[in-house]
């Protein structure tokens, strides 16, 4: 399996999208690097000055809002991203080439998946880790400003995100390329959206037959808009109000990929 991961990894390169994410993560940790300048005040309290310019605000303040904008660059744009780069990762092992060449080794063909999809996440993982952990612990050698809720809500998101690749997994194995995976992982996340609001929907059909099958739909699909918002919350408290949004994304993941191993045993290759 370890070796199926590693073949992935060397795949991700080759295919430039996951590279490129990269690329742009360890950029945007420079650019900050440059135009920003930490410094310590007689009092002990850190200030943040924009480089050539001379005000400057409290570190506190200035690293709140860098984390801030680091969760919603990491829920948003970053995740659909790596929907793109990570579909690719996902289908290719089952072209005609790939898989007549995998599928005939001594793996089993469960572990062949698994370490695909294990691959792929790493990949992502990697992206996350210098979008979001260098700086995080960069901030907090540079201001002495505990990075850890932070750090705890992007291990949040990254469950919202590994359901995702578990959704993209199973529509992957159809051999249909990565188009359907990208299209059906966008279409979870717009749904998990419309759910999580899905109260406001009620005033509009008062059907009980209607709101039955939107809450038994919710609490089925993952809860990938209810995981951001719990990240962001518990960024800024804390604290978390209700565990129901996080292991039920988990089984329903563990459910997903256990239905794709499935079938992927009893897919013709």
């Amino acid at each position: 399996m370890l070796t199926v991961i590693k073949h992935t990894l060397i795949e991700s390169i080759h295919k430039r999208m996951a590279l490129a994410l990269m690329v742009i993560s360890v950029l945007i940790f420079a650019i900050m690097m440059f135009f920003f300048s930490f410094k310590t005040q007689p009092n002990g309290s850190v200030l943040v000055f924009a480089r050539g310019g001379p005000s400057s605000v409290p570190a506190g303040v200035f690293v709140r809002d860098i984390f801030q904008s680091a969760l919603g660059t990491t829920s948003g744009l970053w995740t659909f991203l790596g929907i793109f780069a990570l579909a690719p990762l996902l289908s290719s092992y089952l072209e005609n080439g790939m898989a007549g060449l995998l599928f005939t080794k001594a793996l089993a063909r469960w572990q062949i998946f698994l370490g695909r999809v294990a691959g792929a996440f790493v990949v992502f993982i990697a992206t996350v880790v210098l979008l979001d952990g260098i700086p995080a612990f960069y901030f907090w050698a540079r201001t002495g400003i505990s990075a850890k809720n932070f750090l705890l809500a992007v291990g949040i998101l990254m469950v919202s995100f590994i359901s995702l690749v578990a959704i993209m997994a199973l529509v992957a194995i159809q051999r249909n390329g990565p188009a359907p995976a990208i299209i059906i992982a966008f279409l979870q996340v717009a749904i998990s959206a419309v759910l999580s609001n899905r109260d406001q929907l009620y005033n509009a059909f008062t059907s009980n037959w209607f709101r039955q099958s939107m809450d038994f739909t919710y609490y089925i699909l993952p809860k990938n808009a209810d995981l951001s918002t719990m990240a962001t919350r518990f960024f800024n408290n804390g604290a978390i109000a209700s565990w129901m949004p996080l292991w039920s994304t988990v089984l329903f993941t563990v459910a997903i990929l256990g239905l794709t191993i499935w079938q992927l045993q009893r897919k013709s290759l």
